[in-house]
Order: structure tokens, then sequence, then C-alpha cells
């Protein structure tokens, strides 16, 4: 008997990505449909769950370490990639300039804190723990800011040193049409370096 699920709950996926997100187990997978990313295994989740973009074997976007019960699993469209930049593509789109930060890595876990919050310090969580490493090392994502941008300089100071790089981001909308740019269009809206 099929077990379903749902990936997003408040997130509407865009259309451009609803036949591209597939929700990998141990022991199955699943594409995503509609637009809430729901999803059905055919056999009980082992292990973790992770989200791939393209096909199960595509680059990983989010790992659940603990599979929630109910497989409800409220993406929010984010990913937390851990890796070094390898390219920066600079590119023109409509008249807007623009670098492709291509990351080379793979995601933290879902529930990853690299800056914490006030919440978080609530909790307990006051800093990176120093073992925590990307789950994943050789995947690319492509990660689009504005070229003119501080966090466009800091990449490309990162690719000149060898640092590795948290990168954060979210998947574009299909308003901004970036899909139309890059196969895998993550906005970046945070960066990392971090220190040899």
């Amino acid at each position: 008997m099929p077990i379903d699920g749902q990936l997003t709950a408040d997130l509407r996926l865009p259309a451009y990505a609803r036949d591209m997100l597939y929700v990998v187990t141990e022991n199955a997978s699943a594409q995503t449909r509609g637009k809430n990313g729901l999803f059905s295994l055919d056999v009980a989740p082992d292990g973790s769950l992770r989200l791939a973009w393209g096909a199960p074997n595509g680059p990983m976007l989010a790992i659940w370490e603990a599979i929630p019960q109910s497989l409800k699993l409220d993406w929010d469209g984010r990913v937390r990639i851990g890796g070094f930049i390898e390219r920066l593509h600079a590119l023109e789109v409509g008249g807007l300039e623009v670098i492709v930060i291509e990351v080379v890595g793979g995601p933290f876990a879902a529930d990853y804190v690299g800056l914490p919050s006030l919440d978080d310090m609530r909790r307990g969580v006051f800093a990176r723990p120093p073992d925590v490493e990307p789950l994943g090392k050789d995947q690319a994502y492509p990660f689009i800011v504005l070229a003119e941008s501080n966090m466009a300089a800091l990449a490309q100071d990162a690719l000149v040193s060898g640092l590795s790089v948290d990168a954060y981001g979210a998947l574009a909308s299909d308003e901004g049409r970036w899909h139309e740019v890059v196969g895998l269009p993550l906005l970046l809206d945070r960066l990392t370096l971090l220190a040899p």
C-alpha cells in the first residue's frame, strides 16, 4: 500500500519545478506533483530522506535525517549548501548584470543552523558546531546574485583564495523567469566564507 506525503505546506512550488523534484529514501524514490509536491512511496522510508533536483540521483536540495512520521515535510523552498566555489559566470539578462556562482558541494541537514537567531540561542544553539559538514561533496549548485553586490565580490574572493563557503538561497519564482537562464535557479541571499 503506497505511503503518501507532501513536500510543502505554505509554499506554492513554481510551475517549472513541479516535475523536477524527487523525494528519495534509502529504498525508494518518488517524483513530486502539484503545487504542494504531493508524492507516494511504495515502501516505508528507511534512513534519511532527501529532496533531489531533476532525477533521483540529481543534486540534493535538502535532507531530513529524522523522517517525519506523517511525511509532511514542510519544505520552504530554501537550500543550505556547503562547498567550494568552482566557477563564476558573468552574464547580462534583460539589461541586468548578474553573476551565477557555481558552488560544488552538498546540502546541510534541514535543521542546520549556520548563524544562530535569537530563537536558536533561546534553545541553546550558540554557534555552528565545528564538526558539521555538508552531506555530499560533488554536486553543483548555481546561485544567482547581482554582479554589483557585496556577495558577488565575496564569492570572487572565495574562488581566488580557495575558501569553503556556506551558500543560502531559495528556488526562484516563476515570475522572475530565472529558470530560462539556468536549469536550477537558486537566488543567493546569504554567503558565509569559512577560514582555511
